[in-house]
């Protein structure tokens, strides 16, 4: 994976541990956009993202919402560490493209 730029530092998501990651949580809770609970998915779509051209996630809630995030070009490792999230959290509605 990548490193994740967080507060003028390189950090890797999986190795932050302790009040770094309760710091990162904190931040990261005023840039929410939106919020779906696993209760409220219906469907997840996964398009991953290839050298020239972006990918995405589409979660579809069981209201027939639709919200979609975009996967930047060239973010592979990003990629395959959000499907094994999502695979864990929600594998049965998963349908990557």
């Amino acid at each position: 994976m990548k490193p994740f730029e967080w507060r003028g530092k390189s950090v890797k998501i999986p190795k932050l541990s302790g009040e770094d990651a309760f710091n990162l949580l904190e931040d990261l809770k005023e840039r929410i956009d939106f919020e779906v609970r696993k209760h409220e998915i219906q469907e997840v779509e996964l398009k991953k993202p290839g050298i020239l051209r972006s990918g995405h996630v589409k979660i579809k809630t069981i209201m027939g919402k639709e919200y979609k995030v975009g996967i930047v070009a060239g973010c592979k490792e990003e990629y395959e560490y959000l499907k094994e999230t999502l695979q864990e959290l929600c594998s049965e509605k998963i349908k990557i493209k």
